[in-house]
């Protein structure tokens, strides 16, 4: 059966983690199906508890009188707890899964301790009916927290969960629409994102002194489908389609090129929308404006800014772009590995973002991954404040 592992790794030093786990457990994706799966962060002790009650909030406390200890939970309930730490410093959050026919993936989330985070898993496709579903339960959610029958962690555990899916279901409504563009027959595989709400960190010499109120952001680890090209004879079944589709790949190896392109096509279509839908669901959940690659890229053009395509075969040309080095860093093993990367000359103001968006694409099967400045594959708030 389909298993889901967490684990969490506490910190040496800023990111860099503890060569073990401090802790693991697996899952049956059977057991999580339905299920709210989130990381907060409890105080570690009870003094812990008294001190941050004594200041008001977790925000409100110097980082370094207490400590907070990572904690998993299914429906409010903590089924794993890791060590404890200082507000601010980091935890690498773990996830392996393994899933029936499909080679096994991890994913590795260097998390902000005192923020809160939404793991939201997609097992097969999430309908369009879960969008009413998730409109209902936020409403009952603000009604609740208004009345004071709910913290406002539990709320913020409801409204990432409920961002997480809300991707997911656009996301997978769009997959159809394209797979009848691109005559392709897809299935969704495991998917799993992370939508948090990352605290601001105020430091002394690289140590933290004091958290604040932050923002939303969204980090799509996993996309993942499965997919075939079919037939477009008229009358026929979708199995007789795909099996005429399989029999020309077999017979006729030419073919394959054309079978290629509709997969290729779908795929980089898929993800110019699910980058779009990054910074869509955060601004639609924060009345603000969202960043993704692809507000950034578009932006870019639209102030003249020449958007670049790299490979192997011009390279050179990475050394000139105005971008953080980091960055440089991340396209240059890209390129290395016969990537084609997109990405804006220089860095630019997004509202009050700075920073940069870029496309890694894999020339051959039309996959992408679609980053923003932060490391994020994903999307976050800006104000509505345009500048630069």
């Amino acid at each position: 059966m389909d298993k889901i592992t967490f684990s969490l790794q506490s910190a040496l030093y800023g990111s860099v983690f503890m060569p073990e786990s401090d802790v693991s457990m697996s899952f049956y994706t059977t057991e999580l199906y339905g299920h709210k799966v989130s990381l907060i962060y409890n105080p570690a002790t009870e003094n812990d508890r008294e001190l941050i009650e004594k200041y008001g909030n977790l925000f409100s406390t110097p980082s370094y009188l207490v400590r907070v200890k990572p904690v998993i939970t299914i429906d409010g309930e903590v089924i794993i707890s890791g060590e404890a730490q200082i507000p601010g410093t980091y935890t690498n959050l773990i996830i392996d899964i393994a899933e029936a026919g499909i080679e096994n993936v991890r994913v590795e989330n260097p998390l902000l301790a005192g923020g809160m985070y939404g793991i939201t898993f997609d097992y097969s496709t999430i309908n369009d009916i879960c969008l009413e579903d998730k409109h209902d339960e936020l409403q009952e959610c603000v009604d609740k927290l208004q009345s004071r029958e709910i913290t406002l962690t539990d709320a913020t555990v409801v409204l990432t969960n409920a961002i997480g899916e809300a991707y997911f279901s656009y996301l997978d409504y769009n997959n159809q629409l394209l797979s009848v563009v691109n005559d392709v027959v897809w299935a969704r595989s495991i998917s799993e994102c992370i939508v948090g709400y990352l605290p601001d960190v105020n430091c002394i010499m690289g140590m933290p002194i004091a958290i604040s109120d932050g923002g939303l952001y969204i980090d799509v680890d996993t996309d993942t489908v499965g997919l075939a090209c079919i037939g477009s004879k008229e009358g026929e079944s979708e199995n007789e389609k795909i099996k005429e589709s399989d029999k020309t790949v077999e017979n006729n190896p030419d073919s394959k090129k054309t079978v290629d392109e509709n997969v290729k096509s779908f795929m980089m279509m898929s993800g110019v929308i699910g980058s779009f839908l990054e910074g869509y669901v955060i601004g639609e959940t924060a009345n603000c404006k969202g960043v993704s690659t692809v507000s950034v890229i578009t932006e870019a053009k639209r102030r003249g800014i020449d958007v670049v395509a790299l490979s192997k075969e011009n390279i050179e040309k990475l050394s000139s772009l105005k971008i953080e080095k980091s960055i440089k860093g991340e396209i240059e093993k890209a390129l290395d590995n016969g990537k084609i990367v997109i990405v804006p000359e220089k860095n630019m103001y997004y509202y009050d973002w700075y920073g940069t968006g870029y496309v890694i694409l894999n020339p051959q099967t039309g996959e992408a991954s679609y980053m923003i400045s932060g490391g994020l594959c994903g999307g976050g708030p800006v104000n509505d404040r345009l500048s630069g």
